[in-house]
């Protein structure tokens, strides 16, 4: 097997990545549980040590994620060749723009990061079978916000600290200003409706899923009230969204076969894995005078910020990916099971496809 071959992706129907991606869920349930519960009995690791486990995190395992990009946009297409250069261009002309403008405008590009990073976390999470395009927009944005705004609602102060290290100038004076605490109000009045509504439509379905993403949910807000941040969101977002993200290119790449198709993943996500690494090493190396805590979290997220854009614009396959290749056209269930490949809803079980 040529792991760098022409095979294409494809959209798959259910299959082994189901089972993986529900075993996925529940085991980041049990650690985000058992990290919450040592965070409240132990005492808080430093800034130092806390840094380096997400940085462990973010290279083998959040990189990879974002590394399989050119592998996902020009298999979709089936294109080789030029194309792989145009792409890589386009992608290092965003990620090159965005790390621009937050020298220039680092406010502006913090607050446009956190928004972007929380539609690019719902759209992952949630599925896209929503009733209305207002609906499914309130919906995404909520739901992916929750590893954002829950670490300011919770911990306002130590969120802020590492906003003024992002931003180069102080921001912790709005950590408890009445529009911050406005928005977190709002928000947290959309996931209790949210959650309310999820709860009533799981029972009335009688469908495990919606509880497992329920349950998730739960682990995550118990991560941010008892981890410090960087630890809470480095386990949020290597364990959980990245590993989902994982399996479904690894879906796509083998259908049939889920040694393959990690096998493939892998490798293919190796190479610009490490050329990312070595960029942004030298980058570092150039721009910053000294390597100290507040420098490492600047090129960790500035970093992530830079790839964050190019990512999801030109990188995760849009909806209508799916919806082009569905078997059969106006069918709710199967084009859930289709979606649910990059959306991450799940397929509601038998009884609630014969209700429908």
């Amino acid at each position: 097997m040529n792991p760098f071959g022409p095979a294409r992706l494809i959209t798959p129907s259910p299959s082994w990545a189901d089972q993986y991606e529900r075993r996925h869920r529940l085991l980041f349930v049990a650690i985000a549980f058992i990290a919450a519960i040592a965070g409240f009995v132990s005492t808080t690791p430093g800034r130092s040590t806390q840094l380096a486990i997400l940085a462990i995190g973010v290279v083998f395992i959040a990189l990879p994620h974002g590394a399989i990009d050119p592998w996902v946009a020009l298999d979709r297409g089936g294109r080789r060749g030029l194309d792989l250069v145009r792409f890589v261009a386009r992608y290092l002309v965003l990620a090159g723009g965005v790390i621009g403008l937050w020298s220039v405008a680092p406010v502006a590009m913090l607050v446009a990061f956190l928004g972007f990073s929380a539609w690019h976390f719902g759209e992952g999470e949630l599925d896209r079978d929503r009733a209305g395009p207002l609906g499914k927009t309130v919906e995404t944005m909520s739901r992916g916000a929750t590893p954002i705004l829950a670490p300011i609602l919770l911990r306002p102060d130590e969120t802020f600290a590492l906003f003024d290290m992002l931003a180069g100038r102080p921001l912790s004076e709005l950590a408890h200003a009445p529009l911050v605490g406005s928005l977190c109000t709002l928000w947290a009045v959309s996931r209790f409706v949210s959650i309310v509504g999820r709860a009533r439509a799981g029972l009335a379905d009688r469908d495990a899923g919606t509880f497992e993403m329920l349950l998730e949910e739960a682990a995550v807000w118990a991560l941010f009230a008892t981890l410090p941040v960087l630890l809470a969101f480095g386990l949020y977002f290597c364990l959980d969204h990245s590993i989902r993200h994982a399996l479904r290119i690894a879906r796509r790449l083998a259908p049939d076969s889920a040694a393959k198709g990690l096998r493939l993943y892998l490798l293919r996500a190796a190479p610009v894995t490490l050329a990312t690494l070595l960029l942004g090493a030298g980058v570092g190396a150039l721009v910053l005078e000294r390597w100290d805590t507040t420098a490492l979290v600047k090129v960790v997220f500035v970093g992530l910020a830079a790839l964050t854009l190019p990512h999801v614009l030109l990188g995760v396959p849009p909806a209508s990916d799916d919806e082009g290749v569905a078997g059969v056209a106006g069918s709710r269930s199967t084009m859930r099971s289709k979606r649910a490949s990059y959306s991450g809803s799940r397929v509601p079980n038998q009884r609630s496809h014969q209700r429908k």
